[in-house]
């Protein structure tokens, strides 16, 4: 229910929080949960919280019924669709035709015309403007891109909702319907903010990846592959771990790892995290010496890793780039030599021995038959040779 001190437009609808509001409205929803109708049986409650929040009796009626309260709740805080909007009129009012529209909205991971907003109609006009400029093949590629990285912003802003908002209200054991109740109400004001954070954090990511030895290589390169340097750094016997721990104790697992990952990369800019895979992390980079310089401290014993040990394997070569992604043979050698490597161990191609030897300790393995690939004798990277690295 939106009470006193939440602000209100003229349309009596409850609007966000400014960001320096919500820590203060997150923590008061949380404390005045408790004091909302716990009984799931006394359903008029519920369906009046759904009338002040907005919603017409008839469809909180249906929402209490049909047992759908967070999602119709959040959909109307978020802007309820308008059934007058049609693609095809989006697509004739900016000049693109419906058929690439369509496939565009598509590769977002859309139905073509269900749930269209005024956000949509924005959509319809920017992707125009993306159009004028570029082929739509590109622009699909790209949006397909673009969509796998904000649904991951999205399941992370979910998870963030339920960790600090449901979880501990359901251990005060409050009902579903009224934990509903607050996770929409605690829900508007973090949608503003997030909205501002990934603008800002699109325009902060681009000008990092702009300062990179990664960028430039990828842009001044002639031919559709792009030599780069690829590793991959995983979790030593997570299947087994994640069977006889915890579901907490996992989690505390995959942040240590995780955490490192980003604490090494973000201290190197010509390194960079292409995605984490579960147990494993992606990581390129345009210099071979960069990226082993950063795996080999990750695959340094520390004591935030000690009940979870990693290994890593690197390649070096042509590699496909493609909607944020590495393709190629590369990314399948790194993947194998990862595979092979011992507990805290770095294995990388054997092309890389003369340019790694020149700054690393390193031994040359015994043949080895990687599967799907042909044989080779990885490098081990032992250590740093620190008189180098000290004099260049």
């Amino acid at each position: 229910m939106i009470r006193d001190g939440d602000s209100r437009g003229r349309d009596g609808r409850a609007h966000a929080a400014s960001p320096e509001e919500l820590p203060r409205q997150v923590q008061r929803r949380l404390a005045e949960a408790v004091v909302l109708p716990t009984a799931v049986e006394d359903q008029l409650d519920v369906v009046d919280a759904l009338v002040e929040l907005g919603l017409d009796r008839v469809a909180a009626m249906a929402a209490v019924e049909q047992d759908r309260v967070p999602l119709v709740l959040l959909d109307e805080l978020l802007g309820a669709s308008d059934e007058s909007l049609t693609l095809e009129q989006m697509a004739d009012a900016v000049g693109v035709p419906f058929s690439v529209l369509s496939e565009i909205r598509q590769a977002m991971g859309f139905a073509a015309g269900l749930g269209l907003t005024q956000d949509d109609r924005r959509w319809a006009e920017l992707t125009a403007s993306l159009l004028s400029q570029f082929t739509p093949e590109s622009v699909i590629r790209a949006t397909r891109g673009r969509a796998t990285g904000l649904s991951a912003v999205v399941a992370s802003d979910l998870m963030l909702l339920r960790e600090e908002i449901v979880l501990p209200l359901r251990q005060r054991g409050v009902g579903d319907l009224t934990v509903a109740v607050a996770l929409a109400e605690a829900a508007a004001p973090l949608e503003a903010v997030a909205r501002e954070m990934v603008g800002i954090g699109y325009v902060q990511t681009l000008r990092h990846v702009l300062g990179s030895e990664l960028a430039a290589t990828i842009v001044r390169s002639r031919v559709t592959e792009v030599t780069l340097a690829v590793g991959f750094v995983d979790l030593v016997g997570y299947t087994a771990m994640s069977a006889r721990i915890g579901q907490d104790d996992l989690q505390d697992v995959l942040d240590a790892f995780e955490s490192r990952a980003v604490e090494l990369v973000s201290a190197n800019k010509e390194v960079a995290i292409v995605k984490f895979l579960g147990d494993a992390v992606m990581l390129i980079s345009a210099d071979p010496l960069e990226l082993a310089r950063v795996m080999l401290d990750f695959t340094t014993e520390v004591e935030a890793l000690a009940d979870s040990p990693v290994r890593g394997g690197m390649s070096h070569g042509p590699v496909l780039v493609r909607e944020g992604d590495y393709y190629g043979s590369p990314v399948n050698t790194a993947a194998r030599l990862t595979d092979l490597a011992r507990t805290w161990g770095l294995l990388a191609d054997e092309s890389l021995d003369v340019t790694l030897g020149a700054r690393f300790t390193t031994r040359r393995m015994r043949s080895t038959r990687l599967r799907g690939l042909p044989t080779q004798r990885p490098v081990a990277l032992l250590g740093l040779r620190e008189d180098v690295w000290a004099d260049g």
